[in-house]
């Protein structure tokens, strides 16, 4: 888990489904090489990104923005006790 500056860059591959304005927002499924990232993220926002377990989901990477990214990141290690 990881803090990303500028989610925005983040995503890999094609958007399949989701929305994306350049340099705006992003937002649902991005495919690159059989890996699926959920990205939700707009201009100025800092994210979270999340590496999944295989086999785990629908998804391989969740890149998910919020206002502090650190505290997000704290309080799920905190839940899952890591």
């Amino acid at each position: 888990m990881t803090v990303v500056e500028h989610p925005l860059d983040a995503p890999k591959g094609l958007r399949f489904p989701g929305t994306s304005v350049p340099g705006v927002t992003k937002a649902g499924t991005w495919v690159s090489n059989g890996e699926r990232q959920f990205v939700l993220a707009s201009r100025g926002d800092r994210a979270v990104h999340i590496a999944l377990a295989d086999g785990r989901g629908d998804f391989d990477e969740l890149i998910v923005a919020t206002e502090n990214p650190e505290a997000e990141m704290a309080a799920i290690r905190a839940a899952a006790n890591l």
